[in-house]
C-alpha cells in the first residue's frame, strides 16, 4: 500500500484528535475564566476519549498517557476535596496547550518521543499524589537476556546464601535507600547501596539473581562517582531491589534462579545503557546487549522538550507585548485622570477585562503568584463603586502600574532565566573537629586497603597488624570528638581486626562481618562532614555486624 494512502487516514485521526483537544481547552479555559459556573469535567470525557482511541491506534504512548492523567486529574477535581483547584487547572491548562505542539511535532517527523512529555505527565500525577512514572518505563528492555548470561563468571561461585547474613545485608541496604530518600545529593548512602548489593551479589554466587545483583551493584558503585544522577527513579529502582531480598528471605529456597521481576530488569538495564561509559562492566554489557539503540539520547529528549515545551520565546515575547499594552492602557487612564479627575464604568470595566486576559495568560506560562496578584488588582477594579472618589482611584492605578511592571520583569526573567546559585551549607562541625574526621578517615582507608590485600582483592598493602595503630587514632579522634557509641563500635572492630588470620581470607564470614562494620563506621564519619543527621542508624549497621 502506498505511504500516501497511509499517511492520509493518519493525518486525518490527527485532525479529530487536535479538534477533540481544542474543545476540551475552551471548555476548561471558560470555567476557569469564571465565564462559565457549571465545572466542564463530565462534558470533557467524551472528547477526551476520542482523542484517545486515536491516539491508541496511531501508537502514540506518551501523548495518549498524558490524556490519560488528564482525565484522571478531572475526576479527582470532581471527587478530591483535598486536591488543591488552582493548582491542578493550572497544570490541566498547561498539559492541554502541550499535547497540542506534541502532536504537531509528531505529525512532522512521523515519531514519538514520549520522555518529552514525563515531566508533564508526572506533575499531573504528583498533583494527585500518584506513584511518579520512572525514566525507564518506556523502554523496552525486560526480555532482554533475561537470565544475564553476559555476566556469566563475573560472581564467585553459586552459593546458598545464609539467611541471617541476607538480612543483615539488606538492613544495610536499607539504610543506605533511607538516607538516599532523606538527603539524594550525599554521596555517603549511595557508598552504603553500593557495598549492600555488592555483598548480596557475592552471598548468591554467579547465579541469576548474584548476576543482576552485582549489575546492580557496579551501577550504584557509578552513581557514587556522580556519573548516574541519584534520581528519584534511581531511588525506586533501589527500592524494588529491596523487595527482591526480601522475597528471597520469605521463599522457602532460596530462588536464586528465577529472574528478577520485568521492571527491575528493564530498570537495570536502562541504567546499564545510560552509563555504559561509567565502568568497564557497563561498557561490555552494553556492547554485548545493544543496549545503547534500544534506549532515545537523552540530547534528543531535551531537544524535543525544548521544541514543544511552553513557554517558548515567541510566547514570552507575546506575554511581554501583552503586558507593555496593558501598561500602556493603565497609563493613559491614570492621565485621563489627572486631567479629568475621573474615569467612566464603561472605561474601568474595560480595564478590568483586560486585567483578567492577563493573569489569564500568566497562569497557564506558570507565573501563579505575578497571576494573583493581578487578579486580585482586577478585582478591586470590578469593586469600585461609581461614587469613588478620584484620588483613590488614582492610587488604586498607580498599584496596578506596580503590579505590571513585577509582572513584566518576571516574565522577563522566565525568558531569560538566570543560573541559580548554589547556597553555602552551613558548617555543621568547627574548623578543628573536622580535620580530625578528615585524619580517621584517611587512616580507616588505609585499614581498608590492607583488608583487600588481605583477602586477595589487591596485589599490593600492608600486613593487617601494621593497621591496628592507625584504628588506635581513629578511636583517639572519635574520643575527643566526644562520640562515644562509634569510639566503642572502633575498639571492638580493632579487636576483631586483630584476631583475623589466614584461614578468613577468601571472603570468609569474619571477614566480611568486620569490613562491613568498619565500613559503616566510614560512612558515619562522612555523614557527619556532609552535615547528615541519621548516622545513629549507620551505627546500627556496624552493630549489627560485630555481634
Amino acid at each position: 500500500m502506498p505511504a500516501t494512502s497511509i499517511a492520509r487516514p493518519a493525518h486525518s485521526a490527527l485532525d479529530a484528535t487536535l479538534e477533540a483537544l481544542d474543545s476540551v481547552t475552551r471548555l476548561v479555559d471558560a470555567y476557569e475564566r469564571g465565564e462559565d459556573d457549571v465545572a466542564p469535567w463530565g462534558r470533557c470525557r467524551g472528547p477526551l476519549e476520542e482523542a484517545r482511541g486515536a491516539l491508541v491506534m496511531l501508537q502514540m504512548d506518551g501523548a495518549r498517557l498524558l490524556v490519560d492523567e488528564c482525565m484522571e486529574l478531572m475526576e479527582a477535581l470532581e471527587d478530591d476535596d483535598a486536591l488543591s483547584q488552582r493548582h491542578a487547572m493550572d497544570a490541566l491548562l498547561y498539559a492541554l496547550l502541550l499535547l497540542p505542539r506534541y502532536i504537531d511535532r509528531y505529525r512532522d517527523h512521523w515519531l514519538e518521543t514520549p520522555e518529552t512529555l514525563l515531566p508533564t505527565i508526572n506533575a499531573l500525577r504528583g498533583l494527585r499524589r500518584a506513584v511518579l512514572i520512572p525514566e525507564y518505563d518506556f523502554a523496552d528492555l525486560a526480555d532482554m537476556d533475561t537470565e544475564l548470561a553476559a555476566l556469566a563468571g563475573e560472581v564467585g561461585p553459586a552459593e546458598s546464601p545464609d539467611p541471617e547474613t541476607l538480612r543483615r545485608l539488606r538492613h544495610m541496604l536499607q539504610m543506605g535507600l533511607l538516607g538516599l530518600f532523606r538527603n539524594p545529593e550525599a554521596p555517603v548512602h549511595f557508598k552504603q547501596v553500593h557495598r549492600a548489593l555488592s555483598r548480596l551479589a557475592g552471598a548468591c554466587g554467579d547465579t541469576v539473581t548474584g548476576r543482576w545483583l552485582l549489575l546492580a551493584a557496579t551501577l550504584a558503585g557509578a552513581a557514587e562517582r556522580d556519573r548516574i544522577p541519584a534520581s528519584a527513579s534511581m531511588r525506586l529502582l533501589i527500592s524494588r531491589l529491596d523487595f527482591l531480598v526480601r522475597e528471597l528471605l520469605l521463599g522457602e529456597t532460596m530462588a536464586t534462579e528465577v529472574p528478577p521481576p520485568a521492571m527491575v530488569r528493564q530498570a537495570l538495564l536502562y541504567y546499564a545503557a545510560r552509563g555504559s561509559e561509567a565502568a568497564p562492566l557497563l561498557t561490555r554489557l552494553a556492547q554485548e546487549l545493544g543496549l545503547d539503540e534500544c534506549v532515545t539520547p537523552r540530547d534528543r529528549i531535551q531537544a524535543e522538550r525544548d521544541a514543544v515545551s511552553a513557554p517558548d520565546s515567541q510566547v514570552l515575547d507575546a506575554v511581554s507585548r501583552a503586558l507593555g499594552e496593558e501598561m500602556a492602557q493603565v497609563q493613559t487612564f491614570i492621565e485621563t485622570l489627572s486631567r479629568l479627575n475621573s474615569v467612566t464604568r464603561t472605561e474601568r470595566d474595560e480595564l478590568a477585562e483586560h486585567l483578567n486576559r492577563l493573569g489569564h495568560t500568566l497562569t497557564l506560562l506558570g507565573l501563579s503568584g505575578q497571576a494573583a496578584a493581578i487578579k486580585r488588582e482586577h478585582t478591586r477594579l470590578q469593586s469600585l463603586g461609581d461614587d469613588v472618589s478620584g484620588d483613590r482611584l488614582r492610587e488604586l492605578l498607580s498599584h496596578c502600574v506596580e503590579t505590571l511592571s513585577e509582572s513584566e520583569d518576571a516574565v522577563t526573567h522566565l525568558a531569560r532565566p538566570e543560573e541559580a546559585g548554589t547556597p553555602e551549607r552551613p558548617a555543621r562541625l568547627q574548623e578543628a573537629s573536622r580535620q580530625a574526621i578528615q585524619e580517621a578517615l584517611s587512616n580507616l582507608a588505609q585499614v581498608r586497603r590492607s583488608m583487600e590485600y588481605f583477602n586477595g582483592d589487591r596485589d599490593q598493602g600492608d600486613d593487617l597488624a601494621s593497621t591496628l595503630p592507625a584504628l588506635d587514632e581513629v578511636r583517639g579522634s572519635l574520643n575527643m570528638l566526644g562520640l562515644e557509641r562509634a569510639m566503642t563500635l572502633l575498639a571492638r572492630s580493632r579487636d576483631a581486626v586483630a584476631q583475623l588470620d589466614d584461614t578468613d581470607a577468601g571472603n570468609g564470614e569474619r571477614l566480611n562481618a568486620v569490613a562491613d562494620a568498619l565500613a559503616a563506621i566510614e560512612w558515619y564519619m562522612e555523614s557527619l562532614l556532609e552535615g547528615i543527621e541519621d548516622g545513629e542508624e549507620t551505627l546500627d549497621i556496624a552493630e549489627a555486624s560485630l555481634d
